[in-house]
């Protein structure tokens, strides 16, 4: 689970490419998106709209509601279909982490080889003796 202190630097908006998973199939499609903390739940909600198109329409008018939106190297996220707007956007919804969030990440301690290693300190060890405890 992340702590939420970690995410305040998350930025509240994108706009921008993004690929809509619906049913198995990725349709590419503009979103523009917006994020707020909500202290009492405890979490993100986001929401927003993505750009009209006949692809993402006639799936929408299959049934479709339900899918995930990837935007970038960010992580998949459950979003929900809504109703389009009069000029053919279709709502998009969503709870936790803002799908353009990319946690930050940490450097990676650097590997130690035999050859790199730091040789033991104290006495030499011999064979047949008991070690230091």
């Amino acid at each position: 689970m992340t702590d939420l202190g970690e995410l305040s630097g998350v930025d509240e908006r994108y706009a921008g490419v993004a690929v809509l998973r619906l049913d198995g199939r990725d349709t590419p499609v503009t979103v523009r998106l917006s994020a707020r903390f909500e202290p009492v739940e405890g979490r993100y909600r986001w929401a927003g709209r993505a750009g009209a198109g006949d692809d993402l329409h006639a799936l929408f008018r299959s049934g479709l509601r339900d899918g995930t939106l990837l935007i970038g190297a960010g992580p998949a996220v459950a979003v929900r279909l809504g109703e389009p707007d009069p000029w053919g956007r279709l709502r998009l919804t969503g709870t936790g982490l803002p799908p353009w969030y990319l946690p930050p990440t940490t450097p990676s301690a650097p590997e130690t080889s035999p050859t790199t290693a730091a040789a033991p300190t104290g006495p030499a060890h011999r064979e047949g003796a008991e070690g230091p405890y």
